[in-house]
């Protein structure tokens, strides 16, 4: 039998998927009209009329539903692009919004964050109804910790577009918000806004959002606190705002990441476990109903104890959509009921597409449905113990195997002790997870409650520890591996390949796995070529710091001030992302004075002077004392609010030398300098983003 003929669906979304990604991926796409879905239905009464009879030519029956699928993924995202919206507030350049609070605000050091919905625009006198999301940072004080969810506020304010990345790499915040429908943001001071006393909440959102503070307040009162507290609001009820960075990278570094965020994993062991529980009411057509009714209420219950997060809600839908398959006709495919969860779950919120979470669920899924079942069967274990433990590791190796493609897509590394951390982490976990809503359960209960915290609590030291364990384990993590989007296809086309050689035995997978391989290496051989060749100079664009990177194939020299030096966070965000995708596997990090010593093969510093290869440059970093130092004309020199009194002479000096402002210069400052010495080349990270210059 044709595998395609089993999963009709599968085929169907793949044509939806990709028109989603081409009309997510350019904006500038088109417009799709309405008018032009009458052509798949031309196309189909034509072919269905001329090539019914001939099965050589059945392909051209299914062009005209292909060509339709496509083009309803294409006009789904533009429908649904809300910048496109002829009342989008965006159009009306006012100040005076009435904003509905559409999440729980979340609070910062010094202020308050939370996305809005700006409902209506004072135009004039008049108020005109609008629609449109906006990111809103609200200054911290007594009566802004009074907002809730769904509360409408009246605020003066500025909006203004999401800033667009200014590093290499770096995580791109303004596409991640448009994903979301957001595009503009504002920063709201205490005078600037009051609340109209009314609340305009989705009355189930509404509950779960105070269902799961009630839940996360009865763990923090029972003395769970810290790493411990965050890490069981997470994995218990989806919490994840209070995760520190290195909490999140050291279980990121042992494979473990899945388990902080309630998703697939979670609501598949609350599935399995009641499934198996209600089995004692039998298999007569009544109870299979009853069963069927529970087993839907109860994953939804717990989707809204956990204030239905996106990936709990989608988790939930899909295995709700498997249950109903199952229940309403037994043989059908899986990979089908998982594509017609997809499909319904994309028709909702078509850019769902886009997270990463929703990508390596699904992919998580379908590795594990997929390949579990081979691996299983691999060995025989009699003993009840090994057997368990061999049907965890068939488990991770599954999900990895259909998930690290992405993983070092999106993360640039790849967790090496993941089979044996995961036979840890998974049963732990579990336990964690049972344990919590026992306790959100029987808390108020004298002793009993006392005694369960106490365990729980154990049981999330014992998790954070055995993660760290495993993290500080030699060569835990492979890290800094890039990979573009055609490689990551060329990886899973790979994958596919050897598994189908595997269980297919046929020439035509092993010619077809070996095309692929050798296509792949020499790309990464072409790749590593390159990036050996690169020699430059990065100035980076990090507001109110100084940073420079040398970089001489799979090395760099980084010379900052000591306050970024000491941000982990910072380096996180602005640097590593280019680190990694320029290979660099051996960074040299000083602090940007005039008397560090760097001396390399291909930098050396000396006072006030960088010099790489023929260029010279003169940093300002530093307090210049004396203009006899400058003893060398700088090819470069860049620019820093230290010695901003002094930037005059030395446009005096030096006026061939290209003037390069750094992240301590603002925007209207350098315009200034720009207007005051036309003559003189000046450029500015914080206006164009991080400048590289090839050395």
């Amino acid at each position: 039998m044709n595998v395609w003929n089993t999963i009709p669906f599968v085929r169907l979304l793949i044509a939806f998927l990709s028109g989603l990604l081409l009309a997510v991926n350019y904006s500038s796409l088109p417009q799709v009209p309405f008018y032009y879905f009458v052509v798949p239905f031309v196309l189909y009464y034509f072919s269905h009329k001329y090539f019914t009879n001939n099965y050589q030519y059945r392909f051209v029956i299914g062009f005209p539903i292909v060509l339709f699928f496509f083009l309803f993924g294409i006009k789904l995202v533009q429908v649904n692009t809300e910048i496109y919206y002829p009342n989008h507030f965006s159009k009306l350049i006012e100040n005076n919004y009435v904003i509905r609070v559409n999440e729980p605000p979340v609070s910062k050091n010094s202020s308050l964050k939370f996305i809005g919905e700006v409902v209506q625009v004072q135009k004039g006198n008049d108020w005109v109804a609008t629609k449109g999301k906006i990111l809103i940072y609200l200054a911290k004080d007594s009566r802004a910790l009074k907002i809730q969810y769904g509360d409408i506020l009246l605020c003066n304010a500025t909006t203004y577009e999401t800033p667009a990345p200014k590093n290499p790499f770096e995580f791109d915040y303004k596409e991640y918000l448009a994903f979301h429908q957001i595009y503009h943001q504002s920063y709201i001071n205490s005078t600037a806004w009051v609340s109209t006393n009314l609340n305009d909440a989705n009355p189930i959102l509404k509950l779960a959002y105070n269902t799961r503070n009630y839940f996360l307040k009865t763990i923090s009162e029972h003395h769970i606190s810290g790493d411990e507290l965050a890490i069981g609001s997470a994995l218990i009820l989806g919490y994840e705002d209070e995760l520190s960075n290195e909490v999140v990278s050291a279980f990121a570094a042992t494979g473990a990441l899945h388990v902080l965020s309630v998703s697939g994993l979670h609501v598949g062991i609350i599935f399995i476990v009641f499934n198996f529980l209600l089995k004692f009411m039998g298999e007569s057509k009544t109870a299979k109903i009853i069963r069927f009714i529970l087993l839907l209420a109860i994953l939804w219950l717990y989707a809204i104890l956990t204030g239905l997060s996106p990936s709990v809600w989608r988790a939930s839908a899909m295995f709700s959509l498997i249950t109903i398959g199952k229940f309403f006709k037994k043989e059908t495919n899986t990979f089908n009921i998982i594509g017609c969860s997809a499909f319904i779950l994309l028709c909702i919120k078509p850019f769902m597409i886009t997270e990463v979470g929703f990508q390596l669920s699904y992919l998580a899924v379908i590795g594990i449905i997929a390949l579990y079942k081979y691996f299983y069967e691999l060995f025989v274990f009699k003993n009840w113990l090994a057997d368990n433990f061999w049907s965890i590791t068939c488990v991770s190796i599954a999900a990895q195997l259909a998930t690290f493609p992405l993983g070092l897509l999106y993360f640039h590394q790849f967790p090496n002790y993941f089979l044996f951390s995961n036979l840890v982490i998974i049963p732990l976990s579990t336990i964690i997870l049972y344990g919590g809503v026992l306790l959100l359960v029987i808390a108020k209960i004298p002793i009993i409650g006392v005694v369960t915290a106490k365990i729980l609590y154990f049981l999330l030291w014992t998790l954070k520890s055995t993660v760290e364990l495993f993290e500080k384990l030699p060569f835990a993590v492979v890290e800094g591996v890039a990979i573009t989007t055609f490689q990551t296809f060329l990886i899973y086309g790979l994958i596919i390949g050897i598994i189908c050689l595997w269980q297919l035995k046929k020439s035509v997978f092993l010619k077809s796995s070996l095309v692929l391989s050798v296509l792949l290496s020499s790309l990464f051989i072409i790749n590593q070529w390159q990036l050996n060749q690169q020699h430059k100079i990065v100035i980076y664009a990090i507001n109110n710091s100084s940073a420079i990177d040398i970089i001489k194939g799979s090395d760099n020299v980084l010379l900052a001030d000591s306050a970024l030096l000491s941000n982990s966070d910072k380096i996180r965000f602005h640097l590593i992302p280019n680190w990694n995708n320029n290979g660099l596997r051996k960074v040299q990090k000083y602090v940007d004075t005039v008397t560090t010593i760097a001396n390399t093969s291909f930098v050396k510093k000396q006072n006030h002077y960088l010099f790489c290869n023929n260029l010279t440059v003169l940093c300002t970093q530093a307090d210049i004392k004396m203009f006899s130092d400058l003893k060398y004309k700088p090819d470069i020199v860049i620019l820093n609010k230290r010695n901003k009194k002094r930037f005059r002479s030395l446009f005096y000096i030096f006026p061939e030398a290209e003037f390069i402002c750094d992240g301590t210069i603002s925007e209207n400052f350098l315009a200034s300098l720009i207007k005051q010495n036309p003559q003189l080349k000046l450029r500015g990270v914080n206006k164009e983003g991080a400048i590289s210059i090839n050395i």
